[in-house]
């Protein structure tokens, strides 16, 4: 059930069922939209993996049972929640935990 992204290639491959799909390509656009800024992309990672350099994988979840993104730094884990229906919901709540980074664990 867990999607990678792989740091080498840069390419993701999913390894998501159906039932999963939408905040999965909830986020592919999400990262679409944030190509266009930098600043972004260095946050989701601070965010994902409490650190600004790519490891050589990150996992992708989609779960049920949390009502926002959620990160699980030392397994460099992104947990989406499933519930998701609408794109802007969705990016609108992983805008708002990515900026969470500045007060997390890197900065203890």
């Amino acid at each position: 059930m867990a999607g990678h992204v792989n740091g080498d290639a840069n390419l993701f491959s999913q390894n998501l069922n159906n039932t999963y799909s939408r905040p999965n390509s909830f986020f592919q656009l999400s990262i679409a939209f944030f190509s266009a800024s930098s600043q972004q992309i260095t946050d989701l990672l601070k965010f994902w993996v409490a650190w600004e350099v790519l490891p050589r994988e990150l996992n992708l979840v989609v779960v049920r049972g949390h009502r926002f993104p959620t990160a699980s730094t030392c397994s460099e884990t992104l947990k989406l929640p499933a519930h998701y229906t609408e794109y802007g919901a969705f990016a609108e709540d992983l805008q708002a935990c990515i900026v969470t980074w500045q007060h997390g664990f890197g900065l203890v």
